[in-house]
């Protein structure tokens, strides 16, 4: 398979009091409803402060400035960080809950399944948990678990779709957009 972009990252600076709401409603606002146009974003850090990170369809115009995405190869070895909302279904009431904040046991098999469906092997892995609250309305809490580490591509077609089009049921509020790096950034405690 020859690589080709599948994605283009863009980045956008934050304030510092943006708000996960805020950054949700601006980027419908700017492209147009998420599921509708097909972008993944996240929010993380640069050298001058908070930052979102869009990835657009490859041929959005907004796109055009951005970094592309290439298409993986089996075997490649990447550093990658996954921001996630993981919750569970209650047998008695229906409704999704989050696992106790100190309970990473559930969360780290959650994330090993989710690797094998989406073409991908994990090498190491550090998860960490926090409460993370979304303004909107009177606003609400939801527990927010960031995994980090090293993976290896073992189908190139699925991850690829991963890359694209995220992993996890909900690509709300920055969640679910699975970003790639050199493996050699990382640090020790990684």
């Amino acid at each position: 398979m020859t690589p080709h972009i599948i994605a283009r990252d863009v980045l956008l600076e934050l304030s510092p009091d943006a708000d996960r709401y805020g950054v949700h409603a601006a980027l419908d606002a700017r492209w147009g409803r998420r599921g509708e146009v097909g972008y993944l974003w996240s929010i993380g850090r640069i050298a001058g402060g908070r930052a979102a990170r869009a990835r657009l369809p490859p041929d959005h115009p907004d796109g055009a400035a951005g970094l592309p995405v290439m298409a993986p190869v089996e075997g490649e070895r990447f550093g990658f960080r996954l921001a996630s909302n993981i919750t569970q279904k209650d047998s008695a009431t229906g409704k999704r809950r989050s696992w106790a904040r100190d309970d990473v046991a559930p969360r780290l098999r959650w994330f090993e399944r989710r690797a094998a469906e989406h073409g991908f092997r994990v090498e190491q892995v550090q998860a960490e948990v926090a409460r993370c609250f979304i303004r909107k309305g009177r606003g609400f809490w939801i527990d927010e678990t960031i995994f980090t580490g090293i993976l290896v591509v073992t189908n190139e077609q699925a991850f690829a779709a991963a890359l694209a089009g995220g992993v996890g049921q909900r690509g709300a509020f920055g969640f679910g957009l699975l970003e790639t790096f050199d493996p050699s950034t990382l640090t020790e405690a990684t």
